[in-house]
């Protein structure tokens, strides 16, 4: 089976991801409004891509990095930089976090930080433009 074939269950409980054998299945927690099921599955996803075992043998350091890659990988998974810059965003903050709410379906303090990851991006870059120059 492909790394990449996974099933998907609606659980009334916290999301996780697992494996039965070498079968990756996601579970979503059912009593989530539907923007949160999909952040959190794109946070479990990147844990069946990127990481083995069962998390919670590991040392808590590893376990908080793991959490922090898994949700930095959720954010560019559910709002994809090539998508983002294709997208006439307003200039206020407020206004543009909404925007992006609207068009990938994502929670304001999710598309908030997606937004802030994008600005501090531009903003290097441009800062290192400046300075090749």
């Amino acid at each position: 089976m492909s790394p990449y074939q996974h099933s998907v269950e609606y659980i009334p409980g916290p999301s996780k991801g697992i494996e039965v054998g070498a079968h990756p299945i996601i579970m979503l927690n059912n009593t989530l409004p539907s923007s949160l099921q999909w952040q959190e599955f794109a946070h479990e996803i990147a844990h069946i891509l990127r990481h083995s075992g069962n998390q919670y043998l590991l040392p808590y350091d590893f376990r908080v990095l793991q959490e922090w890659q898994a949700g930095h990988f959720a954010l560019y998974f559910c709002i994809p930089g090539f998508m983002l810059q294709d997208i006439d965003l307003p200039h206020l903050k407020q206004e543009a976090t909404l925007k992006v709410m609207e068009v990938f379906h994502v929670t304001p303090t999710f598309a908030s930080a997606r937004l802030d990851q994008w600005f501090n991006h531009i903003f290097f870059q441009l800062k290192k433009n400046v300075y090749s120059e």
